[in-house]
């Protein structure tokens, strides 16, 4: 859905369902388009990095409120997977990403969100990607639920990237029971909320930054080396945490 870049955008009330959609070179499915729900469609990729040398995003929500993405099965191995998107004068509210299956890339995010509010990322299991999930410049989000598989090698960063633009995020309940990557989650965002997560990694469970001022870190569980939560830890509270 696709509008003529005027805002607002349209409130489309549409619907994409059920589609099959193979080896696109740069999108999948684009909404420019508000009140629109994309479920139960797969994608599926066989082309070359040679092939798509403009690949951008599998789903990629633009400048919209009230879109939901459920139940889609992307391979998005030379792609990011799902991108909810809007502009520091258009931000996106009130998307829901939920129970997608992301086949992701080494060099490229399973999903990514940017200028986004009132929204919810939950149950989304993700293979691989840069980062499982990471996003900046929004609020009041919840991420819940979702399990993040891999990551190369202990320099492949973070299943969760959360850097200092974002505010008021509750990261809850999400899984990374397997992988190589540096942490679970890297937290530099000030007033979020982070419990009761999951984490097997190379390095350990949660990365804290100095940025980070009114965050929570509580009932954490870090089944992997180091500590379940490492580095500056001012006027942020941690409670609860253990190594298996």
């Amino acid at each position: 859905l696709f509008y003529d870049g005027s805002l607002p955008f349209l409130t489309a009330q549409g619907v994409i369902q059920g589609n099959i959609i193979k080896n696109c070179n740069r999108r999948a499915i684009k909404i420019q388009a508000s009140d629109v729900k994309v479920t139960d469609n797969t994608h599926i990729n066989t082309l070359l990095v040679s092939d798509v040398p403009n690949a951008s995003t599998v789903i990629n929500v633009i400048q919209s409120n009230n879109v939901v993405v459920q139940n889609n099965t992307i391979d998005a191995s030379l792609f990011i997977g799902i991108s909810v998107t809007g502009t520091a004068s258009v931000i996106g509210n009130r998307c829901t990403i939920k129970d997608n299956i992301i086949k992701s890339s080494t060099t490229k995010a399973g999903i990514y969100f940017d200028y986004l509010a009132d929204s919810q990322i939950e149950g989304n299991t993700i293979y691989e990607g840069s980062t499982g999930i990471s996003g900046s410049n929004s609020a009041n989000l919840s991420v819940s639920e979702n399990t993040l598989y891999g990551g190369t090698s202990i320099a492949s960063g973070y299943a969760m990237n959360f850097v200092a633009n974002n505010s008021m995020l509750v990261v809850r309940g999400n899984k990374a029971p397997k992988g190589q990557r540096q942490y679970m989650i890297n937290n530099a965002s000030p007033d979020a909320l982070i419990q009761d997560n999951y984490g097997n990694l190379g390095a350990g469970l949660i990365l804290t930054s100095s940025t980070a001022t009114g965050s929570c870190y509580k009932n954490n569980v870090n089944a992997g080396p180091g500590a379940p939560i490492t580095g500056t830890q001012t006027e942020q509270l941690v409670e609860g945490n253990v190594n298996m």
